[in-house]
């Protein structure tokens, strides 16, 4: 029977005491650690409190049926012991039920421990403990097995066995990383490398915070492992963890030891568990970014490179031969696989194993697959099983905005985006993408700005599948609603954005300048056309409209759609342009054309699609506002027949629903696109016609804008002075109204007749007054581009001083907003302003940076312009002009 003599069966208390509850634990079954650990802590809560030590853990109940230790207190075992007999029943030993026989077992074994002093052996002198401590023997290589398999990462590896050096100052090292990246791998082959260093000991703790089944390793627990491996007997382990973590710390004073603790996961469960002596180096693995952490250096680990990823697969596939057409298949393989080198390692791992297979067949059984982590499941090591272990540790708040930042049909978000997603406040959106980046289930690719890894968005799109589909669609709405406000506000920066008509709607951001606002417009850009195809496929035809409306933002803040369009009659109409007016445009031109997006032509392409589906169901004013942005897209494409073609089209439909101003809108644009084929005596007719409609509907605005575009029209015309006069009626219209962009618009032109007719101090005070227009709406780039234009009338007045500073003006704006077609043309002023100065060692420089740019962006006029004014440098300076290239490369 269970007894409290030391010689009932020759063994002392505290082996009995681990043999009776071996025989216990065969009489219930042998159930598994996990399952009584549950149990008991179940029964356990209602008497929650008993301090320090008092939690069951797999491992601790490990350690009492072992032998190697007892529990601190009798009652923490009742639920335990209450447990087994249930599970056994009937069929449990009389000798075993008995409760109060066990309590005298256990007494007996906790009074065979030592007393205070030796258990808890002096923090000086001699560090040997009592005199039977040596009884154990030592521990002092617990390393992981290495593996030959390793793979890269040869700078992360040198700066952690360079770092972990003993006697350094710092001696805590983290390793973090998303799942499966390789952070156990990396550091085991670093404590080997470092192994001769730390002579006195080399440990392994694997603390468990994201092992499938397992509770998170207790320091309590993990210390008496610890403790023991330095040969200290189980009865001297201190009961409270600062005693046992004192004890650690007192062993290892005068030691060199290395401390592996991998999988950890907060301060709390690493604190007690690291040295305290400069001799000893503890490396850690964390799947967090253990920023609580205080003195520790942390190497964040990143996927690989594509070349090591697919060194790695070929080292682990086993393959005799790979041919060149096997590794563009293996490129493929790890690029799907997003790098990760755990994905790598099980592909290659099923490949090996099957060597029927050919590599060619895995890549598109892979790429082909709908669900690739089905694809990477291969039991506990899976790769979705990693990412569910990362999830399942998530507070319930995180795991609803990971389930609905999957959602996001762009490449990235930042927290406005997350905000509008989850439906919930900025600041708690930002907390959110912090912690989830601290977690690394998120990379922050700019300040602010996230995307997921590409499996880790495929496994929370699986996870976000559990939420209602009314719920999902709700939440992409709010995110494309939010999209569209914030263009809106970023096409009139610094004006204040409405409210939200809901209490619940997305926030709206705002934008200070025009800087501000081109900035969100261009990194926004791809998320904009992700926004506009996921509404596409919808059928959503009012929101395809806005958000194809919101990709011309860029346009319309740089004041640049006439400008391309230019541009694109040039490239596509040439024959339409006469000698007489190349130079013109080749003004007009400077800086602010090349903004041609390819995206145009996909927008056009959804808008038409949409439009066709929708022909019969959407209402009469939709589809005349869908032709119309499809009209102005084509525009900005190019496609002139086909802008005019959906033009007419708006057209009909507005005038078939009454909505003559929208219709007069359409024919002035009517006007503009075809002046662009090169009928000029066309577009003066339609814009007359437009201007007689804005009269009759009283509209000053209309008949100023429709003046201007005329103004220019008749330029061309060569009636110069109907042109003057149209345009000088125009500005003065937009100058009563404060309407400061219309009255740029129209003194830009006024300038160029100025320009053409020799005037060139008239056409500088019109380009002043244009500089005055940009100056109070904010617009850096309608400043940077008068400023070019400044600069170089005043350099053909001679007025080298006053060029220069306009020059260096616009071209630092033009660098601040991004600009290359700008700064190339500035630079290309500057070489002349200086080669007119004879300052040929500075006019060289500037010249060949603005050929390099204009090649770089295609720029074909602006190679040309820069090659002759290199020449022309080069025959004044009188010297050689063999190096004057004769190409530039796109």
């Amino acid at each position: 029977m269970v007894s409290g003599s030391a010689n009932d069966e020759g063994g002392s208390p505290r082996t009995m005491f681990g043999a009776r509850l071996t025989e216990l634990w065969a009489a219930a079954g042998n159930p598994t650690l996990r399952r009584v650990v549950t149990a008991a802590e179940a029964r356990m809560r209602p008497a929650a409190g008993y301090g320090s030590g008092a939690r069951i853990t797999v491992q601790r109940l490990s350690d009492w049926r072992a032998g190697r230790n007892l529990p601190v207190r009798f009652e923490v075992f009742v639920p335990v012991l209450l447990t087994l007999l249930a599970l056994a029943g009937n069929q449990v030993p009389a000798e075993l039920a008995d409760r109060r026989a066990w309590r005298r077992l256990w007494n007996a074994a906790r009074d065979t421990a030592p007393n205070t002093a030796a258990a808890n052996p002096t923090r000086s002198g001699d560090r040997t403990g009592s005199a039977d401590s040596g009884s154990r023997p030592r521990i002092t290589n617990a390393l992981r097995r290495d593996i030959d398999t390793f793979t890269g990462r040869e700078a992360e590896l040198q700066r952690l066995v360079d770092a972990a050096q003993p006697g350094r100052v710092l001696t805590v090292h983290t390793v973090d990383g998303m799942p499966g990246v390789g952070k156990t791998t990396l550091v085991t082959r670093a404590a080997h490398l470092l192994a001769e260093k730390f002579p006195d000991g080399r440990y392994f703790v694997e603390l468990n915070t994201h092992t499938a089944g397992q509770s998170p390793a207790e320091p309590f627990d993990v210390l008496a492992r610890l403790l023991t491996d330095l040969g200290i007997e189980a009865r001297h382990l201190p009961d409270t963890l600062v005693g046992r973590r004192d004890l650690w710390r007192d062993r290892l004073a005068d030691k060199r030891v290395l401390l592996i603790l991998d999988d950890a996961g907060t301060h709390a469960q690493i604190e007690p568990l690291l040295p305290g002596a400069p001799g000893c180096s503890t490396l850690i693995t964390s799947r967090r970014r253990l920023i609580a952490l205080d003195g520790a250096i942390p190497l964040s680990l990143e996927v690989l490179d594509p070349g090591t990823a697919v060194a790695l697969f070929c080292r682990l596939s086993h393959r005799p031969t790979i041919t060149e057409n096997d590794y563009a298949a293996i490129a493929e393989i790890v690029r799907h696989c997003g790098f990760l080198p755990l994905a790598i390692v099980l592909l290659a791992g099923r490949l090996a194993h099957h060597p029927t297979w050919s590599i060619a067949d895995l890549a598109r059984e892979f790429t082909a697959a709908r669900d690739r982590l089905d694809e990477l499941d291969t039991g506990q090591h899976a790769v979705r099983a990693a990412f569910t272990t990362s999830y399942s540790a998530l507070p319930q708040d995180l795991r609803r905005l990971f389930r609905r930042l999957s959602l996001h049909p762009g490449p990235d978000f930042d927290a406005y985006a997350a905000a509008a997603l989850a439906d919930i406040p900025l600041r708690t959106a930002r907390r959110g993408l912090d912690a989830l980046y601290t977690d690394h289930l998120i990379d922050e690719i700019t300040p602010g700005c996230y995307r997921f890894h590409d499996l880790v968005r495929e496994y929370a799109c699986g996870v976000a599948a559990d939420e209602t589909a009314e719920d999902r669609a709700r939440a992409i709405d709010r995110l494309l609603d939010y999209y569209q406000r914030t263009a809106d506000a970023a096409a009139s920066p610094g004006a204040r954005a409405e409210l939200p008509d809901t209490a619940n709607g997305p926030v709206v951001r705002t934008f200070p300048d025009y800087a501000a606002a081109l900035t969100w417009i261009r990194r926004e850009r791809s998320n904009l056309l992700a926004g506009l195809e996921y509404a596409a496929a919808g059928e959503q035809l009012a929101r395809v409209v806005v958000l194809t409306d919101a990709l011309t933002c860029e346009m319309r803040l740089i004041g640049a759609a006439p400008a391309v369009a230019v541009v694109q009659r040039a490239m596509i109409a040439p024959d339409t342009i006469d000698d007489r007016h190349a130079s013109v445009f080749a003004i007009k031109d400077l800086g602010a054309s090349w903004y041609f997006h390819e995206d145009y032509v996909d927008a056009a392409a959804i808008l038409r699609r949409v439009l066709t589906a929708r022909a019969d169901t959407a209402d009469a004013e939709t589809r005349a506002a869908a032709w119309r942005t499809l009209g102005r897209i084509h525009l900005l494409a190019g496609a002139y027949d086909l802008s005019r073609t959906a033009l007419e089209r708006s057209r009909e439909l507005y005038r078939a629903a009454g909505r003559p101003r929208e219709e007069t809108s359409v024919l002035a644009t009517q006007g503009w696109v075809t002046h662009l084929t090169g009928d000029y005596p066309g577009a003066r007719d339609l814009l007359n016609e437009a201007l007689a409609h804005y009269d009759d509907l009283g509209s000053p605005s209309g008949r100023a804008a429709t003046l201007s575009k005329l103004g220019w029209i008749n330029f061309l015309l060569d009636d110069l002075a109907t042109a003057t006069e149209q345009l000088l009626t125009a500005r003065d219209i937009f100058q009563a109204s404060e309407h400061y962009a219309g009255a740029a618009a129209a003194l830009e032109p006024l300038a160029w007749i100025r320009v053409m007719s020799g005037d060139t101090r008239a056409a500088i005070d019109l380009l002043e007054q244009t500089l005055h227009c940009h100056r109070r709406l904010g617009n850096l780039s309608g400043e940077a581009y008068i400023l070019d234009n400044l600069g170089f009338a005043r350099n053909d007045l001679g007025e080298h001083a006053a060029a220069l500073g306009c020059l260096d003006r616009s071209l630092e704006l033009y660098r601040t907003i991004g600009n290359r077609a700008g700064e190339a043309s500035v630079l290309s002023n500057l070489g002349l302003v200086r080669h007119a100065m004879g300052d040929f060692a500075a006019a060289e420089p500037a010249l060949r940076q603005a050929l390099t740019i204009n090649g770089e962006i295609g720029n074909l006029r602006g190679v040309a312009e820069a090659r002759e004014r290199l020449w022309a440098l080069a025959l004044d300076a009188r010297r050689e002009t063999s190096d004057i290239p004769d190409t530039v490369g796109p």
